[in-house]
């Protein structure tokens, strides 16, 4: 996969990818007077962002222990080859209960996180996923606690 290069952010697309990573509910009206800019310009700049797939999508951020998700697990899975990752990777994807799925760059291997409502549906998953075709080897690393869980980007 390739990394596209996009064109340098200037000053007025940092500030407002600031004021919404820290708050996207917050008046745009507010944020435009903040950033010293017109609403109007406000929208054009966001509406760029958007374009260049720097906003990809505005979502609340969730509590996972409030709601009851309180198990996270990270999962290290090797595959015997690529083509199995590949073909693990979509199956993976498509799954709501994992949060994020990477590709670690050692071979034919993945890491994923997941947060659960219980111990014994880590374990299943656990086994699902040793029991996948091309499977090599399945580690799983539970949290005790959140120390730091954050989603915005030191821009």
């Amino acid at each position: 996969m390739s990394i596209a290069i996009q064109k340098p952010l200037n000053e007025a697309e940092i500030g407002v990818l600031r004021a919404l990573q820290q708050d996207a509910e917050r008046q745009r009206k507010e944020i435009a007077f903040d950033l010293h800019m017109s609403q109007s310009k406000l929208s054009k700049v966001v509406a760029d962002l958007v374009a260049r797939g720097y906003i990809r999508k505005t979502a609340a951020i969730l509590d996972p222990k409030n709601l009851g998700f309180g198990y996270v697990s990270f999962f290290r899975v090797r595959f015997k080859d690529f083509t199995s990752m590949e073909k693990a990777e979509a199956a993976l994807a498509a799954r709501p209960e994992i949060q994020e799925i990477y590709g670690t760059g050692r071979g034919f291997e993945l890491f994923i996180k997941m947060h659960t409502n219980s111990n014994e549906k880590l374990v299943n998953f656990k086994f699902e996923l040793g029991s996948m075709e091309g499977v090599k080897r399945v580690r799983m690393f539970s949290t005790l606690h959140t120390i730091k869980s954050e989603t915005d980007l030191p821009i």
